[in-house]
């Protein structure tokens, strides 16, 4: 993804799927905390009503023992009374959900039948019947504390089930907020992330074999009102040339076929003819050097760029063979269209043209131009293994004769050696271009 607004617009996103997804997890981790102490309250509160019966006993079975003073835990009564009455107003108080405010309200009727039986245990012991008082505090009153203290806990008991239950769903929905969360921003890490390229390749001609299926990415697309230098390319595939046998006086690097109009026309071309500005060698050892250096295949564009200037081409195209050594195909180009590098087809090994010729002899061959129009140089790429495809220069008229010029294309071709190796199979390449 590189459109600027797009990862602009990826990265708001992601912002604000960590925003929101923050915001939900601290409301979820705040409703937990809610519950949990309205959990701890209200055990506590259940807690001391369990406490206040205990002492509500105790101290209603006073008014029978022998040695204590009734009236004192009378008044002592009445207060553990006012206490539970206190205690269980806030169990019903801290119920959260209608089940336990259902099952705590029965307790207030209860406590109102004990207010009642201790009344009638007070009147029996002042009236001086205290048998009647121990069998209504030891049985009647006993059992309804009991009732009491049964409630309490279960209450007790159910509000703690309830509140797990309650914390493992907030606890879920806190995983599903940060998983959905953390997918966003992976996602949108993946979307912002740039495309991985390794410093230093396995093996940097593998590498350049992925610009195959980019040619025409690499290719540099004249502007408007400049003459696309197409016309020569088919003239280097298309044009015959002579073998070297018919010509034992002409050097091997200046066996020069005609254009394509006229396939088997043959002339000779002077090895020291001279036609054009003079190589600049400080800076042809300059892009050798970068060339030796080249382990990305991002930066060959610039290097064909200062190649055809040196060169004074208007466009260079390295033709690259199959395994099988029967095809040769374009593997990067500069100077070129889209339009006119989509058109271009695979050279046969058998073609009479100059680069089937220079692939099969491994030696240089030339394009004369015409008048007016352009030619080309076409030099071998040798390896230890043979020659494996040819460097094709489209120049200017004159430039095809100048030594300087095709031993430089050589020197470039040598160094492009090192960079480039035999692709797949013709069948396969064909495939791949669809």
């Amino acid at each position: 993804m590189t459109h600027r607004a797009t990862r602009v617009l990826v990265l708001v996103l992601a912002f604000a799927a960590a925003a929101g997804g923050g915001y939900l997890w601290w409301k979820l981790d705040a409703r937990g905390t809610a519950l949990r102490q309205r959990s701890a309250a209200l055990g506590k509160a259940a807690e001391q009503v369990l406490l206040s019966v205990e002492r509500f006993r105790a101290a209603q079975q006073s008014y029978v023992a022998d040695g204590q003073g009734s009236e004192f835990w009378m008044s002592r009564v009445a207060e553990l009374l006012d206490d539970l009455d206190r205690n269980v107003n806030a169990v019903v108080a801290g119920a959260d959900s209608s089940e336990l405010r259902d099952a705590a309200t029965p307790l207030a009727a209860t406590l109102g039948e004990l207010r009642k039986m201790d009344a009638r245990a007070r009147e029996w012991v002042r009236g001086g019947q205290p048998l009647m008082a121990s069998d209504l505090i030891f049985t009647e009153s006993l059992t309804t504390s009991s009732v009491v203290v049964a409630g309490i806990t279960t209450l007790r008991d159910r509000e703690r089930q309830l509140t797990s239950a309650a914390l493992v769903d907030l606890r879920q929905q806190q995983v599903y907020v940060l998983g959905g969360t953390t997918a966003v921003c992976l996602i949108a890490c993946l979307l912002l992330m740039p495309a991985v390229r390794y410093t230093t390749p396995r093996d940097t001609r593998e590498a350049l074999r992925a610009l195959i299926e980019g040619t025409p990415a690499t290719a540099r697309v004249e502007p408007a009102g400049r003459p696309q230098p197409a016309a020569v390319l088919p003239a280097i595939a298309t044009a015959s040339a002579a073998p070297l046998s018919q010509s034992p006086t002409v050097p091997a690097d200046v066996v020069a076929p005609a254009a394509a109009v006229s396939p088997t026309v043959v002339q000779d071309a002077p090895a020291a003819a001279v036609n054009g500005p003079a190589v600049d060698i400080p800076a042809a050892a300059r892009l050798c050097s970068d060339l030796a250096r080249v382990l990305d295949p991002a930066d060959l564009p610039g290097l064909l760029e200062r190649s055809a200037a040196l060169l004074d081409a208007r466009g260079l195209i390295v033709w690259v063979a199959d395994r099988t050594g029967a095809a040769l195909f374009p593997m990067f180009a500069h100077g070129y269209s889209s339009a006119a590098l989509s058109r271009m087809r695979a050279i046969h090994r058998d073609d009479e043209n100059a680069a089937a010729m220079c692939y099969r002899l491994a030696e240089d061959r030339i394009v004369p131009a015409r008048t007016g129009d352009q030619g080309a140089i076409v030099t071998p790429i040798v390896t230890p293994d043979g020659c494996i495809g040819v460097l094709a220069a489209e120049v200017s008229e004159g430039i095809e004769a100048d030594a300087d010029r095709r031993a430089l294309a050589g020197i470039l071709a040598a160094q492009l050696a090192t960079l480039v190796t035999a692709l797949p199979a013709q069948n396969e390449v064909l495939q791949a271009q669809g």
